[in-house]
């Protein structure tokens, strides 16, 4: 056991420079969230994605407009490829061109996006690790971990599942999903001293109105001066707007791609959410190998534990191939780093650039 004395993934993150910039700027930040089967946790193959793309306010129009040749080049591609225009710029679309214009795009999105001082983020748990996060979260304080034989509790934990979160109940399971979408872009760009306001996909439906009003009350509660104070959240108020639509607003069509981009590297990095992950919980009394301790309403509190990640891990998920292009956009990524749930429930942060596995305590 010890204890590996880590910077923060932000400082060694390669894009660090280009936020700097903009650091007491307003950003928008918008957000696209995408699921397969995930509201049928009896589906192995299930799995939900949040996407996010931020631009600083000042320069989103500007964004538009040197992006807007590669749209116009997207358009055309989808008309000789597909035989059809496109409304809008949709990731499964994308995935129906041609691998050489798909390259082209990923490059010329990531060099605008830096040009004026945006990120991407995401955020990916599949119907297993959901299941056995919940698991995680209904055990009995003081237990080591979940049991080897947990076959009859993942069941019963499904067909709850499946009733709790069906028809208006899906608002509160995707409310609480967006939660960890909206705290990790609220502690980036506190480092920034920066203010936000999030642009969220809007379904149009009673169930909409009920995700906005939660996540407005959980982003109203991260604006309390004690909780700012306790959680080291130095940005100002955030809102949420769900008036706009993907069709008018290209903002939204980026997340769109990210939350495609995102499913797809972990599908095709599946060990990133199955290495040094097991059914013993992480927690203050757990012995693990390398420890981290962070600075918790004035105290020094172990927050997680290291992992190291193998090179040819690594490797694997530096290079971008034909299956996904997320490795074109690695500068851009938010801090250096993505959140996931692994195959065995636990809070992941993989931190690209420093190749360290982070999981949280349980």
């Amino acid at each position: 056991m010890g204890v590996l004395d880590v910077p923060n993934p932000l400082v060694t993150a390669p894009s660090r420079h280009v936020w700097e910039r903009f650091r007491h700027h307003d950003y928008l930040v918008f957000v696209d969230e995408s699921f397969f089967h995930f509201f049928d946790f009896a589906n192995a193959d299930g799995n939900f994605c949040h996407g996010a793309f931020g631009i600083p306010a000042c320069e989103y129009e500007a964004f538009k407009a040197r992006f807007a040749k590669t749209v116009s080049e997207y358009v055309d591609a989808s008309n000789a490829a597909l035989r059809r225009a496109p409304r809008e710029i949709k990731h499964t679309e994308l995935y129906r061109l041609p691998f050489r214009f798909r390259k082209k795009f990923a490059l010329r999105l990531n060099a605008a996006i830096l040009a004026h001082g945006g990120f991407i983020t995401g955020f990916h748990t599949s119907n297993r690790g959901f299941v056995m996060e919940k698991l995680r979260e209904d055990s009995i304080y003081g237990q080591a971990g979940l049991p080897e034989d947990h076959d009859n509790l993942f069941r019963a934990k499904i067909d709850q599942l499946n009733t709790e979160h069906n028809g208006p109940g899906k608002s509160d399971l995707i409310s609480r999903l967006l939660y960890t979408c909206i705290s990790g872009i609220t502690n980036f760009l506190s480092a920034f001293q920066c203010h936000f306001r999030m642009i969220y996909d809007p379904r149009e439906s009673t169930e909409d109105e009920a995700v906005k009003a939660q996540a407005e009350d959980y982003m109203k509660l991260l604006s309390e001066p004690t909780l700012k104070k306790a959680l080291n959240i130095s940005t100002g108020g955030v809102s949420l707007d769900t008036s706009s639509k993907s069709e008018d607003e290209i903002g939204l069509q980026i997340a769109d791609i990210v939350a495609g981009e995102v499913r797809r590297f972990f599908r095709y990095n599946h060990e990133l959410l199955t290495f040094g992950s097991s059914l013993t919980f992480v927690s203050s009394e757990s012995e693990d190998e390398l420890e981290c301790f962070s600075p918790i309403c004035g105290s020094l509190l172990k927050s997680g534990r290291f992992i190291r990640t193998p090179k040819r891990i690594q490797k694997q998920h530096f290079d971008a191939n034909e299956q996904v292009f997320l490795p074109y956009l690695q500068n851009s990524i938010m801090s250096g780093a993505l959140c996931c749930v692994t195959e065995f429930g636990q809070e992941r942060v993989v931190r690209i650039f420093q190749g360290l596995l982070f999981d949280l305590c349980d």
